[in-house]
Order: structure tokens, then sequence, then C-alpha cells
């Protein structure tokens, strides 16, 4: 029994992060067991002696268990933070990424800003349809601010973010449609946009990959309602999902659901709702953040 037990605990494939010093515990406490079963076997001379023995390994049984169950929990712990960690770093070095595209941007706009320049001198020398060469001067400055982003916003960080993502999911098929009121975002940290938002694209792309190419879709919106900062983000689904103890999880081996936890832990660090919603075939995750007076 006590090997079924301990199998139970070592062998669980969610139990990954099991400390040496916990396996060392397990058997020390089994062998001290053994010994004093042994020990009592060696002593018993009657009836009373043999319920005792059937008390202390019944009691040895309940110990073993009630260890095994608090090993696993430390286990599940160890694994989450683990995990947590890793893609916390993940984010650190997805925004150095999107913070260095920005930096080449602002370098490329100074190199552009002559071409510029002589756009606005040869629409001045424009004489003989004046009103033509301004109106082709301003379209060529809009395409050459929109060269390197096809989202633009207040926050830089939140404009590559989007700008990459939207690339990433019209690359896979994806009808992508956003409704973002342009706000500056300057109570949330970089990293922790990046948390967000890049978890929450990944995860709908992810999702729109496993449905049929005419059913792709992806909707973001981002507006301030009274003092509220409101993100929502809906996308098609195969309508599977796994779920354990009512945790949603990654339907992708060895992938726990770390990004939508990562989502969950950020917005609860400035006191928001992270909710999810899935109906039929479609998967809505809903954000509610409050904004700081200032």
């Amino acid at each position: 029994m006590a090997y079924k037990i301990y199998v139970t605990v070592i062998g669980n494939d969610e139990l990954e992060m099991i400390h040496y010093n916990e396996i060392i515990v397990l058997i020390v406490m089994t062998l001290f067991e053994i010994f004093v079963s042994h020990e009592f076997v060696m002593r018993v001379s009657g009836k009373l002696d043999g319920i005792d023995l059937i008390i202390i390994i019944f009691g040895f049984l309940l110990f073993n268990i009630f260890i095994s169950g608090i090993i696993g929990k430390l286990s599940n712990e160890y694994k989450s933070k683990y995990e947590l960690s890793l893609s916390k770093k993940q984010n650190e070095i997805q925004l150095l990424h999107y913070q260095e595209v920005s930096s080449k941007y602002k370098e490329s706009r100074k190199a552009v800003h002559d071409i510029k320049k002589h756009l606005s001198v040869i629409t001045a020398l424009q004489s003989s349809d004046k009103e033509r060469a301004e109106q082709y001067g301003s379209l060529i400055e809009k395409e050459v601010d929109n060269l390197f982003f096809d989202f633009k916003c207040s926050n830089e960080i939140l404009s590559i973010v989007m700008s990459q993502k939207i690339i990433s999911a019209e690359t896979e098929n994806i009808k992508v449609h956003t409704e973002i009121e342009d706000l500056l975002l300057d109570f949330i940290v970089d990293i922790d946009i990046t948390a967000i938002f890049a978890n929450l694209w990944d995860n709908a792309i992810e999702a729109c990959k496993k449905v049929n190419i005419d059913d792709r879709y992806i909707k973001v919106s981002m507006s301030k309602i009274n003092c509220f900062l409101i993100i929502n983000m809906e996308n098609s689904f195969n309508g599977e999902l796994k779920q354990r103890k009512s945790k949603l999880i990654s339907t992708k081996n060895n992938h726990d659901g770390v990004g939508i936890n990562i989502v969950q832990s950020t917005v609860e660090k400035y006191n928001g709702i992270f909710s999810i919603k899935h109906k039929d075939n479609i998967f809505k995750a809903e954000i509610t953040i409050p904004i700081p007076r200032t």
C-alpha cells in the first residue's frame, strides 16, 4: 500500500517538480515505518498486540496519504512558480525586442525626414495643379508614416505588439477587427502591457489555427468607460477546452495555460478583473482595470 501511494505521487505526470529532499523524506519515512512494524511484529504475543499492530499500520497509512498530498501540492506550486518565472522572462525578452524595434523605427523616421522635406519642396514648386500636388504630397507623407507599423496609437509598446500580432494573424488567414481607443496607458508599465496583449493574441491565434480558414477571426477592443479600462478579445475556436479543477489549461502538449495565468496575475496586479467566457465556437476574454485618478 505504501508502494502504491508513492508511485501515485512520484509517477503522476502533473508532479514534475518534486525536490530531492522531499523524495529522501519519503524514503526515510518508509524505512522507519518498516522498521517499527518489523520490531512490533517480532514482539507480538497475543490478540491485543495484533490489534495494536493493525492500528499502528493503519496510522502509518493515513500519515503516508497526508504527507503524499502535501508533497503533491508543493510540487504543483513549484511547477506553477517555475512556469510563471519562465513566462515573465519571456515577456521581458519580448519587451526588449519591441523596444529595439521602436528604437529602429525612430531612427528610420529620422532617415526619411529629408525625403519629407524634398516632397514638401516638390509640392511647393508645383504650379500646374497646386491642389492636386498638395494632396499627393500629404498622401506620400501618410504612406511614410505607416511604413513600419500597421497599427498606431499613443502607446509605442502597444503599437508594436498590435502591429506584429496583426501581421502574424493575417499570415494565418485570420480576419482581424480592432476597435482601440487611443489611450496613453501610462499607469501600466511596458512589460505588463506586453504580458497582457501578447499572451491574449498568442492564445487567440493558436485557437484560430485549429478552425477552418473561412471561420477564423479575432476581434479586439479597448476603451475607457467611466474610470475603467475595458479590454475585450473575441476569437473563434474549435470548441475544445481542457480544464483542471475549474481552471482552464492549454490544449497543447506540455502546456498548462501559463499565458492565461500570466494575464490573470498581471491584471490582478492593477486590482483588475479578468474573466473568460465561451459559448459554441466563440471564446471571449474580458479585462476590466480601474484607472487611477491623477
